[in-house]
């Protein structure tokens, strides 16, 4: 197997696994199903740390392929890979609303007033009757990740100077193999096959996911990516290897972050 399909092929049941458990919870264990979706819980303890690692490997391995390919800090390239990662640092923090909850920060008079729930954090926030969450976490965001997800990887497969355009950039496009398992989370999530209010959460997760391995792919590996960090196979197949050993640790962390806040409230 191919580092690219070993990539697919770890990172996609657990996706759908992340989906069946909500399913199988929702139907069976209703009680369980809100510790599995509850606020700084497991689930959004696993996103927050997905997105903050993604962050870090962009950052990291951006820096190296900039090095190992000669290209000046000031480049085009670089900065559009810094901004890659800022847009996840900023999701992590965003995700748990900056670490406010956890380290009982008090909110300023301006997000008190204007955030729903009153936290230091920009999605939740109601400027003018308008909710950022549901116009730019909602549509706009939405647009961007069909654009990103559909669009494009279809545009760069027809014509290759679409991928040029995207790497010139420094940024990355998306497997279409990682995206049809996406796609599989996002509809199961959409036809509400989890009954919770929060089941958006699950949503979340498989996009951090998703988004994750499609960076690695890409950067680290060279999909839709004609400068990988990594060329020779025996490498690859390592990174794949560590890149599995990030998520998988990603994830017992979070359910011992959970547990620890689940003694606290006890």
């Amino acid at each position: 197997m191919n580092p690219q399909s070993l990539t697919v092929a770890f990172i996609a049941p657990v996706m759908i696994l992340v989906l069946l458990v909500g399913i199988y919870l929702s139907n069976v264990h209703p009680g369980y199903l809100d510790y599995y979706l509850k606020e700084d819980y497991y689930l959004e303890w696993w996103s927050f740390l997905t997105l903050a690692s993604t962050s870090l490997m962009t950052m990291i391995v951006g820096h190296q392929r900039r090095i190992k390919y000669n290209e000046p800090f000031w480049s085009v390239a670089t900065a559009g890979t810094l901004l890659v990662a800022l847009v996840f640092f900023f999701g992590a923090g965003e995700e748990v609303s900056w670490l406010q909850r956890i380290l009982g920060v008090e909110s300023g008079e301006l997000f008190r007033a204007h955030n729903k729930q009153a936290e230091t954090n920009l999605h939740n926030m109601v400027i003018n009757g308008v909710s950022i969450n549901k116009l730019v976490f909602g549509k706009i965001l939405t647009l961007a990740i069909v654009i990103h997800n559909i669009v494009l990887p279809i545009m760069a497969l027809k014509n290759k100077k679409w991928q040029n355009l995207v790497e010139r950039f420094g940024l990355f496009l998306p497997s279409p193999k990682l995206v049809a398992i996406y796609l599989i989370v996002v509809i199961g999530v959409s036809l509400r096959l989890v009954e919770h209010e929060r089941f958006r959460e699950i949503m979340e997760l498989g996009g951090a996911l998703h988004y994750s391995a499609a960076i690695f792919m890409a950067y680290v590996l060279g999909v839709f990516n004609s400068k990988p960090l990594v060329t020779d196979r025996h490498g690859q197949t390592t990174a794949v290897y560590l890149f599995i050993g990030m998520t998988l640790f990603n994830a017992f962390i979070a359910l011992v972050l959970a547990g620890f806040k689940h003694n606290l409230a006890v």
